[in-house]
């Protein structure tokens, strides 16, 4: 594990002795620890405590998946709470993981080619299929899942999803859909291309965007391989674009460090929160033009060889 201080620009690099150096599917922060998610089943469930600097290796997690018989790998995951929710490749089960208890439960979905994304909203799961283009709805409360299909073809599944006021965005490399809770459809919507286009586009025809976040009363598109962000408000009701021009030694010392440590961690919201953070704060007359091409250089920091 490597930490990255921002104000002193000090790296430090840590290491569970005897462990080998293996791929995690991300992080999540619970009781003042950082757990770090395998990403082949059943792994290893690593904590990280910042405080003291130790690792620790909770061998009920691995138990627990001996338990229900959890093998292969995790492709999502997703946090409310104490319960962090993961999905398998090649099953339809979702994993719901109490790190208070150390417990295991299992939901089982319809299907048969495994799940992709998983996401949460203040009060329903939502899972993405595998093999379909199609939605997951579970209705913790009431206990019920709904299936919602997207009624034209496309390419790929939905790779990631966030809640849009009381809407869900839906977005695969190419396309954004959106879902409406109320008439139990699913649409194309066009009104972030369209921004992204209008701001310059992407770099790559293939892809548009890796990463959708909610952040407060606000929503955030961070495009592959273009020098924008995109925010929505509730407020103003449109989409924005914020151009991304960082003077070079900033961006050598605090960006490019910031996403080769989120390269390790599978695109941490914790450090693309950072970013967007300083992207918002930094006034408009203060960013400057620089021959490196921002979005091009985040993209490639964020590659998984």
């Amino acid at each position: 594990m490597i930490s990255y201080h921002i104000s002193s620009g000090e790296i430090e690099h840590f290491k569970l002795a005897g462990e080998d150096e293996r791929r995690n599917r991300g992080t999540v922060f619970f009781d003042d620890k950082l757990w770090i998610l395998p990403i082949e089943l059943p792994g290893k469930m690593i904590s990280f405590d910042p405080a003291e600097k130790k690792f620790q290796i909770h061998d009920k997690w691995e138990k627990e998946c001996l338990k229900w018989k959890i093998t292969g790998r995790a492709v999502s995951f997703c946090q409310t709470e104490n319960i962090v929710y993961m999905t398998l490749r090649d099953e339809c089960k979702l994993i719901q993981f109490d790190l208070k208890k150390e417990t295991i439960k299992i939901k089982q979905l319809p299907g048969k080619k495994g799940l992709w994304c998983v996401f949460a909203t203040e009060d329903k799961i939502y899972i993405t299929s595998f093999a379909k283009r199609m939605l997951f709805q579970w209705d913790k409360k009431e206990g019920t899942i709904n299936k919602i299909y997207c009624p034209y073809m496309q390419d790929m599944p939905y790779g990631r999803g966030m809640k849009f006021g009381n809407k869900i965005l839906l977005i695969d490399n190419k396309t954004i859909d959106i879902y409406d809770p109320e008439t139990g459809k699913i649409s194309p919507y066009h009104d972030a291309q369209k921004k992204l286009e209008d701001s310059g586009g992407s770099l790559y025809s293939e892809k548009l965007f890796f990463k959708a976040i909610v952040y407060g009363e606000k929503y955030f598109l961070i495009p592959w391989g273009a020098e924008v962000l995109l925010e929505f408000s509730e407020k103003q009701k449109e989409w924005t674009s914020h151009k991304i021009e960082i003077p070079e030694d900033l961006f050598q010392k605090y960006i490019l460090k910031k996403m080769c440590l989120n390269h390790l961690n599978f695109e941490g919201e914790f450090l693309v929160k950072d970013f967007i953070n300083y992207v918002m704060a930094v006034p408009s007359e203060q960013k400057q033009l620089t021959e490196n091409k921002i979005g091009f250089e985040i993209y490639k920091q964020t590659q998984v060889s």
